[in-house]
């Protein structure tokens, strides 16, 4: 509906949402190394469409590509693992925001605090098994399923790297938390 009072004919669709849809829109800066990581898998992205296109093209031509469901999947896995570092640096908003409305603003710091240590156990519990999984995988010399039958490190090593970025991206939130430097909202004021 439009307002009465306006002429242009604009349908007001309300206000933005509440949080961004992307990290770009996050205002905490991103360090080289959460840069690196999302670069990467944002070219594996690009690969991944282009890929995946080809495939069913050619399968649509009753051709194929020897592991293409194979390349596929470990692509999309290592994607997701590689970007997940930069956008835990990018948002400092780990807290649940239902307890605004109960607590005053020291028991906020003490939940923030609380959510920061046990990211940051949780990062370092999965960091620590994706790396013994990495280690074994390279110790046994254990291959993927499917037609390729590649090793299976070739997907560890990026899940561990992901997950010690985000260690990484943790520890940077807690130094920022701790300087003061973390503010509430999202969006900066207009």
């Amino acid at each position: 509906m439009t307002h009465p009072e306006d002429s242009t004919g604009v349908i007001d669709l309300g206000d933005e949402a509440d949080t961004p849809h992307d990290i770009s829109q996050l205002k905490s800066p991103i360090y080289l190394p959460q840069r690196i990581l999302q670069a990467i898998g944002a070219a594996m992205l690009v690969f991944l469409a282009i890929f995946i296109t080809i495939a069913v093209l050619l399968r649509y031509t009753g051709n194929g590509i020897i592991g293409a469901v194979e390349i596929a999947a470990m692509l999309m896995v290592v994607t997701t693992v590689l970007v997940i570092p930069a956008a835990t640096a990018a948002d400092e908003n780990f807290r649940v925001e239902v307890a605004d409305f109960f607590l005053k603003e020291k028991g906020l710091r003490i939940l923030d605090i609380l959510s920061l240590v046990v990211q940051l156990l949780v990062a370092l519990f999965l960091a620590a098994a994706a790396i013994d999984l990495l280690l074994h995988d390279i110790a046994t010399r254990t291959t993927m399923g499917g037609e390729l039958e590649w090793p299976r490190w070739l997907l560890s090593l990026p899940v561990a790297a992901g997950f010690l970025g985000i260690v990484y991206s943790t520890l940077i939130v807690i130094f920022k938390f701790r300087s003061n430097r973390v503010e509430r909202h999202i969006y900066p004021e207009a």
